[in-house]
């Protein structure tokens, strides 16, 4: 498979090109349904679920495709139904199926089972895995154990525990590792055989219109009637195409793009609130077990919380073998860094800072491995801060749906469904307040007013 190459007349160097004919600049190119901007995890399972429905969908994304820096944030991804939140378990066995599904059909290695512990050091009581474990094991049958702090130091000696309340389950039933670079190559594979899908690269989207009704010109001139968008691209050719709706699935990337309606009559154009998108850096890290040490904890990765905290997830870990074999072990804390933009994501000065405190916490955890991180990923985790719920058109814009208060890379299949859902429904109606709120729930947090989503941002350096 050519990832660089043509697809569908659609040429992947920011020209447009359908059925061997040139585009003209400085026109709108094509009418599509729905345009996607951004092609990370969420903009393609997206653009995947719109083509399956029938849309005819352009894709637009500002960098060479399967690039480093959107769509993985990181190698490796950890699926559980196992996350407290009893809630969640159905649509964490959805989002399995569709990977597993993805894998099928396109036969690419991408998800794999494994085991995790999902532990703590605060009281059993006081944290939500009473719940969780009632939930798994009675509505689910899978058997997944409980651990106090006793079993823990007996079944992992490798790791250090010294809270007697330490606790934890131990998920050795449903748990799945991603490879999530070789998800955004099978999604792709799969979107590059669909005849409904057209895909353009290295073309930056710096403004989107909301029309409110057909113009005549030679410009906007749309084969339907009603309300519009426009998306410009900053390319060579200076591209405009024109949907029925736009997806905005640019992450971190966001507020880079100017959202603007256009008023009756073409006389002014008007900025469009945005939800507040914040960038934030994390580091994901590869560590090699010290010869003669401890064992390595026998294929089970971990996730620790501190519900009630600042930061909820302290700390995680699994074995590497799946990713980069070369190495060990894979380990990362919650805490992140704040750039002001994604334009200067690789000049942070802190980030020495940030390795630090995750080698304090792989020295307090994981006293097994080697600290000395062999190879560090960084990724662009991002905040959002809106009054919108997840999923809502962008008030005054009603054809422009936020994908930016989504959820995790494992979840963005199941969200992407509902958003597709959402848009089969609701293009240009009133919205269906429930599957809004379906949508909200995929939130990191559950709250809709302030959710967090993973962009890839994923960028290599040896120590």
């Amino acid at each position: 498979m050519e990832l660089n190459g043509e697809k569908n007349g659609v040429q992947q160097n920011g020209h447009a090109k359908k059925n061997g004919l040139s585009m003209e600049p400085c026109r709108v190119e094509r009418d599509y349904d729905v345009i996607v901007v951004g092609a990370g995890i969420t903009g393609l399972w997206t653009a995947h679920q719109l083509a399956n429905k029938g849309f005819h969908v352009l894709i637009t994304e500002q960098y060479p495709r399967c690039h480093s820096r959107g769509g993985s944030a990181g190698s490796s991804r950890a699926v559980e139904l196992s996350f407290p939140n009893v809630d969640g378990i159905p649509m964490v066995m959805d989002a399995i199926r569709m990977y597993e599904q993805l894998q099928e059909s396109t036969h690419v290695d991408l998800i794999r089972s494994t085991k995790l512990l999902v532990m703590t050091e605060q009281p059993w009581n006081n944290t939500p895995l009473p719940g969780l474990l009632k939930a798994l094991n009675e509505t689910y049958g899978l058997g997944v154990q409980k651990l106090d702090y006793e079993q823990m130091k007996a079944k992992f000696p490798g790791m250090s525990f010294t809270n007697p309340d330490t606790c934890a389950i131990l998920d050795d039933k449903s748990a799945k590792e991603m490879i999530a670079s070789s998800v955004i190559f099978a999604l792709w594979k799969s979107l590059e055989q669909n005849p409904k899908v057209d895909v353009i690269d290295r073309c930056p989207v710096t403004k989107i219109i909301s029309v409110p009704s057909t113009e005549d010109s030679c410009e906007e001139k749309r084969s339907s009637g009603g309300s519009y968008v426009l998306v410009e691209c900053r390319d060579e050719a200076r591209s405009t195409f024109s949907a029925s709706a736009v997806v905005l699935a640019t992450g971190g990337w966001t507020p880079e793009i100017s959202i603007l309606k256009r008023s009756e009559g073409r006389k002014s154009e008007v900025s469009v609130e945005m939800p507040k998108v914040e960038p934030r850096l994390l580091a994901q890290m590869y560590f090699k077990k010290k010869p003669g040490g401890p064992p390595i904890p026998d294929g089970t990765g971990f996730i620790e919380w501190t519900w009630g905290s600042d930061i909820p997830m302290r700390g995680w870990g699994r074995p590497s073998t799946n990713t980069h074999p070369d190495f060990d072990y894979m380990a990362g804390i919650g805490e992140y860094l704040s750039p002001q933009s994604v334009s200067n994501i690789e000049c942070m000065d802190k980030f020495e800072e940030l390795i630090a405190k995750a080698r304090d916490y792989v020295r307090m955890r994981l006293p097994f491995l080697d600290d000395t991180p062999h190879l560090i990923e960084k990724a662009m985790d991002y905040l959002t801060v809106s009054d919108e719920k997840s999923g809502r058109r962008l008030a005054g814009a009603q054809n422009i749906y936020l994908a930016i208060e989504g959820t995790s890379f494992s979840m963005a299949p199941v969200y992407a469904k509902l958003l597709s859902e959402l848009l089969e429904k609701h293009m240009g109606n009133p919205l269906d307040d429930q599957l809004v709120k379906k949508m909200a729930s995929l939130s990191h947090n559950g709250d809709v007013t302030e959710s967090t989503g993973r962009t890839g941002f994923s960028s290599k350096f040896h120590w």
